[in-house]
């Protein structure tokens, strides 16, 4: 009988001992309500978005399961500093307390102001207050501009709006897509505009991101990361965003090279490929004697060998006509 007990009470204390890094397949994760369109509530207050859709992609690839928390945009990083959550979906690494994964996305970021606003430049924002939701995004703008502008802090977008409507603040800072999405959810999209000066604007990496007792997640996440293919992330973004020439995943898939593997068998066998064209063209790309690149279109041609994976071969001809 007291072997019995023995055995039921260090398999309670099994319950009892967390799951070591290696070992988990359940992950919580903090997300804002109102961060259209990358992590919201969807009619039936379940959660959606773009980071959304990358986490249940990430699950699904390697097997995890995930669920998802709900906080107000400062709050999703407190519960993720006090070990509420076990990463946060996605945001700055710009905090003492912050562990952060590989990057995940890329933001672009800038300053919006009423229509009407005669703000344009960095010294039109001296002394004046500018509102935010993230705090390092505040620090940004004083970065630029310098310790006479006045930062206020919202845990909201529609409070932030009202109070540069109402004049209480001058502009506010946030992410384009989406300050894009909240106008046109709420039919304001006539009412402000960006203030186009380049120094007012700002790209930002995002990544997941834990505290230090569950920083040894990070191996996993990242390792996770890298099973996502590039052309199933493009297809997310052609879900929540309204154009894509420009967002993160689809730059990334425009700039890498892949081949069929009839394309593969063809490399492998020939071994680099022909370029022809204007005979002045191919003359200053390269010496015939040695196929060294120079010039601009020698560079050109350099850049296109290494993105390609394969050696391009001027070939010489003696008419621009022969080139067809």
């Amino acid at each position: 009988m007291l072997r019995i007990h023995i055995i039921i009470l260090y398999l309670l204390m099994m319950l009892l001992v967390p799951l070591h890094a290696e070992d988990k397949t359940h992950f919580t994760v903090a997300i804002d309500p109102d961060y259209i369109p990358f992590t919201q509530k969807d009619i039936d207050n379940n959660p959606s978005g773009l980071l959304i859709d990358f986490w249940d992609l990430w699950a699904k690839k390697n097997g995890y399961s995930i669920s998802y928390r709900f906080y107000p945009w400062e709050e999703t990083l407190l519960a993720t500093e006090r070990g509420e959550v076990d990463f946060h979906s996605g945001t700055t690494n710009d905090r003492d307390w912050m562990y952060a994964s590989n990057p995940i996305y890329e933001l672009r970021t800038a300053l919006f102001t009423t229509y009407n606003s005669s703000i344009a430049t960095v010294l039109d924002l001296s002394k004046k207050c500018i509102g935010t939701i993230d705090k390092y995004y505040g620090s940004l703008v004083k970065r630029v501009v310098g310790d006479t502008v006045k930062i206020v802090t919202y845990d909201e977008y529609a409070p932030m709006i009202e109070a540069l409507k109402s004049g209480d603040i001058d502009a506010f800072i946030d992410d384009l897509e989406a300050m894009r999405y909240f106008f046109i959810k709420t039919g304001q999209m006539n009412l402000f505009k960006v203030i186009q000066n380049k120094q007012l604007q700002f790209t930002n990496k995002v990544y997941a991101i834990t505290n230090k007792t569950n920083a040894p997640l990070l191996k996993k996440i990242n390792e996770g990361i890298k099973k996502l293919d590039l052309v199933d992330l493009v297809k997310l973004e052609e879900i929540w965003l309204p154009r894509i020439d420009d967002a993160f995943y689809n730059k990334k898939l425009l700039q890498k090279v892949e081949y069929t593997p009839k394309e593969k068998e063809w490399i492998i066998e020939e071994g680099s490929l022909t370029v022809t064209g204007d005979p002045i063209w191919v003359e200053n790309a390269a010496l015939q004697d040695s196929f060294r690149y120079r010039g601009v279109a020698g560079d050109y041609m350099k850049s296109m060998s290494k993105k390609m994976k394969i050696e391009l071969k001027p070939f010489p001809i003696g008419s621009v006509n022969l080139t067809v």
